[in-house]
């Protein structure tokens, strides 16, 4: 009977230990359909060429409904997307999770966070200050859209919505079992982002900032339309050191937990530090940059990833 016992709670065992796995949301960035980059024009439902120069926002109220209903929620995690590469990668973490029913999520900071001061995060927390600023300011909070650009053909008409309040903030499920790739499971949605713009007119230009009007369609639009499972093939998560002579780490080891990156010419694109988990603990964009300086804590081993286009260089880093 003893045996037995311990035959059954080691089965028990293994199989919570098999339920265990990574789970990660990766964003496919698109522009009508195709992969999405900056400075790319495409045609709306109402006729209007639309150009985008900045595309920024926040995802926060991450749950995953899982195994019979049972739901998930990851209210401690806030992302910053920025559509400069072809694709954004979150680790949510290493869940017990068997099967995957579906992925609910808002655009933009939750209300009960939404009015706190970003300078009591660290420097590189998602809701800390940026630049350019994601934030409004004490009574507006954080813009949970900032997207800038221009309208119509050659130089264009500017155009630049700022979208925010608390009353927009509009939670979406999207119903997807993910996809089991090398152990780790993917939760892989496309966002295209021309649908935002269906039935929103910004001829000749638009500068809006607010929560009303094209704001808050916008919101509704980013809610509604604009995520959809994706179609595009589920690769695996990979962190592998390469060979890069595009960059250089100064110093590396890093010295108080600080160390610069170096590019030979300007550099466009994102940087984003990992752990060893696979977890980024660090984020900024690139804006025609030579030098860029990194704080990490804790002391470990990190890669460094850097995305120009579609070139991705990555380097180890040490943090002693």
């Amino acid at each position: 009977m003893k045996k037995f016992l311990l035959t059954t709670l080691a089965a028990f065992s293994a199989l919570a230990l098999s339920a265990q796995q990574d789970v990660y949301l990766r964003i496919m960035h698109q522009w009508d359909g195709q992969p999405f980059s900056l400075n790319q024009t495409a045609t709306s439902d109402l006729g209007e060429d639309i150009t985008l120069t900045r595309l920024q926002y926040y995802i926060s109220g991450i749950e995953l409904t899982h195994d019979g209903g049972q739901t998930m929620l990851l209210d401690s995690i806030y992302v910053l997307t920025n559509a400069v590469s072809l694709m954004e990668e979150v680790n949510l973490g290493n869940l017990n999770i068997t099967s995957l029913e579906s992925v609910s999520f808002a655009i933009g900071v939750d209300q009960a966070t939404n009015h706190l001061d970003p300078a009591q995060y660290n420097f590189n927390h998602p809701l800390a200050p940026k630049s350019p600023s994601m934030h409004w300011g004490w009574v507006g909070g954080y813009r949970f859209i900032a997207l800038e650009g221009t309208v119509g053909t050659g130089s264009g008409d500017p155009l630049e919505i700022h979208a925010l309040g608390d009353q927009n903030y509009h939670v979406q499920t999207i119903a997807t079992s993910g996809t089991v790739v090398g152990g780790d499971l993917i939760v892989q949605l496309d966002a295209d982002y021309l649908k935002a713009f269906s039935t929103i007119s910004v001829d000749g230009g638009a500068i809006i900032h607010g929560e009303t009007g094209a704001a808050a369609d916008l919101l509704s639009r980013f809610s509604d339309t604009v995520f959809t499972v994706s179609t595009s093939n589920v690769g695996g998560i990979g962190i592998e050191e390469e060979s890069v002579e595009g960059f250089t780490i100064q110093p590396n080891p890093a010295v108080n937990n600080r160390a610069v990156l170096v590019f030979p010419t300007p550099v466009t694109g994102t940087v984003r530090v990992f752990d060893l988990s696979g977890r980024v603990v660090a984020s900024a964009q690139l804006n025609r940059t030579t030098r860029h300086t990194l704080g990490i804590e804790p002391s470990g081993v990190y890669f460094v990833e850097v995305r120009t286009g579609e070139k991705v260089t990555s380097q180890r880093l040490i943090v002693e």
